[in-house]
């Protein structure tokens, strides 16, 4: 239970930051629906602690649905929620495809689909996007991150945090999720490639494991089995610093450019739009009038324009591409 108290009680520490930016989506979310709220099922998709369910129970939605891959989410946000006057509906375990069969079951069909700071940890966004068309009626997807490859200063503190995580071991500390590594991503993608061929010279295992960057342990595997068939690899990272857990897949901040989208919706049927978001401010009061000056500048250069803003918000629909 220690690690959803230490990202809730971080929410709270942190509330005049953070409520703002879940203002930001739920504003843009409720401009896309096509029904009242009232009449509307809301889908809390990699909800974490359950802040964004709490709040759209508040807000007036009529069912809720939270969402989490880790045991112990699902169990604390449903401690969070029988805190308040509102409980959260629905508590579904699993990954989307697991939420799109409770769906079926439940008869239950989400309006919106909303979540903050998951999708850049997604391994696979075609397979995920892919997993969506088993929702077979009219909704709307809304993912706001903070992994924003347009914006220089977000850029460069992003590839900070991802070769850390790709070179440093890591010490577990209070929060730490439970089927985290707290190695480093290349040292364990050697330690794998190792087992796959113990024949394969040291210089080998370096070379592949620095070439496998990104990839989880099935598709590593792959990799080394085409590497020696063919004496090379097909696989590119979409990003040079771009980086994954192999053992759960589960990316570190992965940076993610407007291609990249486009190329994983590629014959879905689906319809991506990207948005720019305003800064929060914080007690930094010299801080806070630097992110005034930047709101303003971001509010006059057009929504779609990424350069200046701190996160951005990808609102995904089905229908032909606008």
């Amino acid at each position: 239970m220690a690690p959803k108290k230490v990202v809730f009680r971080g929410a709270l520490h942190n509330f005049r930051f953070f409520m703002p930016l879940l203002n930001q989506l739920f504003l843009k979310a409720i401009k896309e629906l096509e029904k009242p709220v009232s009449e509307s099922t809301f889908l809390d998709y990699g909800g974490g602690c359950g802040i964004l369910s709490v709040l759209a129970k508040e807000i007036g939605f009529k069912t809720i649905l939270y969402n989490d891959i880790y045991h112990l989410s699902v169990r604390d946000a449903g401690i969070l929620s029988d805190l308040t006057e509102n409980p959260v509906d629905h508590f579904i375990e699993g990954d989307i495809e697991d939420v799109a069969r409770y769906c079926m079951e439940y008869e239950l069909k989400p309006d919106l689909i909303c979540s903050f700071d998951v999708i850049e940890h997604i391994y696979d966004l075609t397979a995920w996007f892919s997993a969506l068309g088993k929702f077979q009626h009219n909704y709307r997807l809304l993912f706001m991150t903070n992994a924003n490859p347009c914006n220089p200063y977000i850029n460069l503190k992003i590839k900070k945090i991802q070769r850390k995580a790709e070179f440093v071991d890591q010490v577990k500390t209070v929060g730490w999720k439970e089927n985290d590594s707290h190695e480093s991503y290349f040292k364990m993608r050697k330690r794998i490639i190792g087992n796959l061929d113990p024949e394969l010279a040291a210089e080998k295992v370096n070379l592949l494991a620095a070439r496998t960057r990104g990839l989880n342990q099935p598709d590593i595997g792959k990799a080394v089995r085409e590497y020696k068939r063919t004496g090379s690899i097909s696989y590119h990272s979409d990003h040079p610093t771009n980086t994954c857990d192999p053992i759960n897949g589960n990316r570190t901040e992965n940076l993610i450019g407007l291609r990249n989208f486009k190329k994983a919706i590629t014959g879905l049927g689906l319809n991506i739009i990207i948005v720019n978001n305003f800064y929060s401010f914080t007690e930094n009061r010299v801080l806070n009038l630097v992110k005034l000056i930047l709101n303003k500048l971001i509010m006059v250069s057009g929504r779609h324009n990424l350069f200046l803003s701190p996160s951005y918000t990808v609102i995904v629909k089905p229908g032909k591409k606008e």
